[in-house]
């Protein structure tokens, strides 16, 4: 392997554009954009010897990109060409004024948060990175990963290999437990009478795997046997109560026959002034006390019926739900294990190319990599000015990296090779 992974600076390109003339004649003012500016804000109370802090003015205010910021009772509040003590006086004395307070109030300012450095191109992750004072280039690029090392890196390629060999132990892990379960759910639908359209073979599937499922099986069958089982127990006393009611039902008729015709012949004696009346209102208030009992075991045979009803469909509803929950997370699972299988082989393939293919493309594209670094400043009017790496950056600074392959040289190279060879 000739120069793989050789990284040539080979060229700078530093443009800061619409920046400042120079860097010691910037402006002096402290605010940019998107920066984030703490307020604090406390008056002197004389007949109370203390200071109070104004809290509905007191806080953080993220400047604009007009470079403004909106301060309670102030409103909008421009920030443009000021430094802190600036800023801090001028809120001072409007506040004086708007309040028609005797004295000014202190105002206390900070800036809590930069405005982030911008970075784009061929870094390890490109973004925005915090803002430090007195930052330079290289430790920007430092924050960003550092630079992108292209194919031809073997520590990139080691790595790739090593996530995607990772990726395919874990995609296959996943295929071989979806082929666990799936079998099991097939086993489950198979004890109903129900046919699965296809079958899972077992072959392959790790012994554990398939123990895990089969005491999940297990485990299942007992609850749905104890639920059907609450169901059965309950059908059945119900149908006891039925039976029960029923011989009730039967010595009551009979109590019920025998009042009726006793109330009978003790009416035809009272026609006949040979019983008392009050006899006929016993057997009567007897006789309907008998048929309103009568009526109450009607009403529990009806019940209990209702009671044996309900049990019986709790069963079937069991069955039917369990059918339904089963078929659905079998065709769930069959969708899940396409997934994995899917993935085992777009992993293979990638640490194929990770392992072989992105080697050999590595040696066949060996020549230095130029890089070209241009920086743009917020503008603020003034001409570019050209700084080298190790200049201080100011915050809402982009920086611009790009990678290109000498391949020119590259080709010369292999031309001189095949020359050489006999």
């Amino acid at each position: 392997m000739a120069r793989s992974g050789l990284l040539k600076i080979a060229s700078l390109t530093l443009a800061l554009g619409l920046a400042s003339t120079s860097l010691g004649a910037a402006r002096a003012a402290d605010f940019n954009a998107l920066d984030t500016v703490s307020i604090k804000v406390t008056e002197w109370l004389p007949a109370r010897g203390e200071y109070r802090e104004w809290s509905a003015l007191s806080g953080n205010y993220a400047v604009s990109a007009n470079l403004t910021i909106s301060i309670p009772f102030l409103g909008e509040v421009s920030l443009a060409d000021l430094d802190r003590d600036t800023l801090s006086a001028r809120i001072s004395a409007k506040l004086q004024e708007r309040m028609s307070l005797p004295e000014a109030p202190d105002v206390q300012v900070q800036i809590t948060q930069r405005a982030p450095i911008y970075i784009l191109g061929a870094v390890a992750t490109p973004g925005s990175v915090p803002y430090v004072p007195g930052m330079t280039v290289r430790q920007a690029i430092a924050l960003a990963g550092g630079l992108f090392r292209g194919a031809g890196v073997e520590m990139r390629l080691e790595r790739d290999a090593i996530t995607t060999a990772g990726t395919l132990d874990d995609a296959r892990d996943r295929a071989n437990r979806l082929r666990a379960k799936i079998h099991r759910l097939e086993q489950e639908i198979g004890a109903e009478g129900v046919t699965s359209e296809k079958t899972e073979s077992v072959e392959g599937i790790p012994a554990d795997l398939l123990s895990e499922e089969e005491s999940i099986r297990e485990t299942r069958a007992q609850v749905r046997q104890s639920r059907i089982k609450s169901f059965q127990d309950r059908r059945d006393l119900a149908r006891d109560q039925i039976k029960t009611f029923a011989d009730m039902k039967t010595n009551l008729d009979r109590q019920i026959e025998l009042t009726r015709n006793e109330l009978k012949d003790v009416n035809k004696l009272v026609d006949r002034g040979l019983a008392v009346a009050g006899r006929s209102t016993g057997l009567e208030r007897t006789l309907t006390d008998l048929e309103s009992r009568r009526l109450d075991l009607d009403l529990g045979t009806l019940n209990a019926n209702l009671a044996v009803n309900e049990s019986e469909r709790g069963i079937l509803d069991v069955d039917t739900s369990f059918r339904i929950d089963t078929s659905n997370e079998l065709q769930t699972t069959r969708a899940e294990l396409d997934k994995a299988r899917r993935d085992i082989r777009v992993a293979g393939d990638l640490l194929r190319e990770a392992t072989l293919i992105a080697p050999s493309n590595a040696i066949e594209r060996n020549g230095d990599l130029a890089v070209n670094l241009e920086v743009y400043r917020t503008p603020w009017g003034g001409q570019p000015v050209r700084i080298d790496l190790d200049a201080p950056l100011a915050s809402r600074d982009t920086i611009e990296i790009r990678l290109d392959t000498n391949r020119g040289r590259t080709s010369s190279v292999r031309a001189e090779a095949q020359t050489a060879t006999p």
